[in-house]
Formats: structure tokens, C-alpha cells, sequence
């Protein structure tokens, strides 16, 4: 089954070149449209980058780090762990700095403005947000980016150094 998700955001013309290249490799599969995948959230708070969000260079250890070829491109992803509480508005800000080669980032999110709940980010290309998620319980708080990005363009201290302006100047 292939599901296209979010097809509101993409124009026909788009869905049916998306649509012909998965019927040239699966022509056993017609894939579906999909604009739901919605879930209510207290406040959401979403944003556009800057620039496309793709893979950068973030920090973290050697273990996470995975690397796939797709469609002639190399990406790589990596975790970007910090036990800080992050400022959520100089988070949305350092995400809208990342460079072009970063693809996806991914987490829960430590919020210092609400430490008691964990906050979901997720930034897709030019289009993200964060938002209240549940109660850290008896999770200990802490904050694992997960970064894709192209390989080779840009160095992860230097995506790290991006992110972590994100955290809170407690």
C-alpha cells in the first residue's frame, strides 16, 4: 500500500507526476491521497524555515548515525541529545537557520516555558511545528533530535552549533 500524505499541499499537476513515478516502480500499487493525519493539539505552534530543512551536522554518538542512497542522493541522520531544557521560540528560530541539505528533524522536545510536558517538533523542507504533546511521567526530560540530512555538505558540529542556540538561557 503507498499513501500519500498531506496531497492539500502539493498541486495536481505535482500528485500526478508523484503518482506516475510510483506506478512506473510499483505498478502493482495505486497509491491513495491522504489529508488527514491530523491530531488536535492545545497550541500548536507551526512555522516555515528560512531554508528547506535537510541533513546537517548535529553532534551525537556514532551509534545512531545510519546512512542510505535514494533517488542518486546520500543522507545520513543522527541524534542531537541534550538534557538542557530548550527555549521554544530560539528553538523554532535556530530550525529556521538550518541549512538547505537538512531534510527532516524530528523529537520530543525538553521545553523550559513547559517542562512538565513533553513538546513534539517535527520540520519537514520548508514547513514545521511544535507542539504541547503529554506529561513527562517518570520519563527523565531531556531533548534527542533526530536529524536527516545529504551527506557530505555540511558539518554537524555546525548543525549542532544551530541547534543548540535553541536552548534556554537558564
Amino acid at each position: 500500500m503507498v499513501i500519500l500524505n498531506k496531497i492539500d499541499l502539493a498541486d495536481t499537476e505535482r500528485l500526478d507526476e508523484l503518482r506516475q513515478f510510483i506506478y512506473s516502480r510499483m505498478p502493482q500499487h495505486s497509491p491513495t491521497g491522504n489529508l488527514l493525519c491530523r491530531r488536535p493539539v492545545r497550541r500548536s505552534r507551526r512555522f516555515r524555515t528560512a531554508a528547506r530543512i535537510g541533513p546537517t551536522d548535529g553532534s551525537t554518538p556514532q551509534r545512531h548515525q545510519h546512512h542510505h542512497a535514494h533517488a542518486g542522493h546520500q543522507f545520513e541522520s543522527w541524534v542531537h541529545r541534550r538534557d538542557k531544557p530548550f527555549d521554544i521560540d530560539r528553538l523554532e528560530a535556530a530550525i529556521k537557520q538550518l541549512p538547505r541539505t537538512v531534510c527532516r528533524v524530528k523529537s520530543f522536545v525538553f521545553a523550559g516555558q513547559d517542562p512538565q510536558h513533553r513538546h513534539l517538533l517535527r520540520a519537514v523542507g520548508m514547513r514545521g511545528d511544535i507542539a504541547p504533546f503529554d506529561p513527562w511521567g517518570d520519563r527523565r526530560p531531556s531533548t534527542e533530535l533526530v536529524v536527516i540530512a545529504t551527506s557530505g555538505q555540511q558539518s554537524r558540529p555546525h548543525v549542532g552549533a544551530l541547534l543548540d542556540a535553541g536552548l534556554s538561557a537558564l
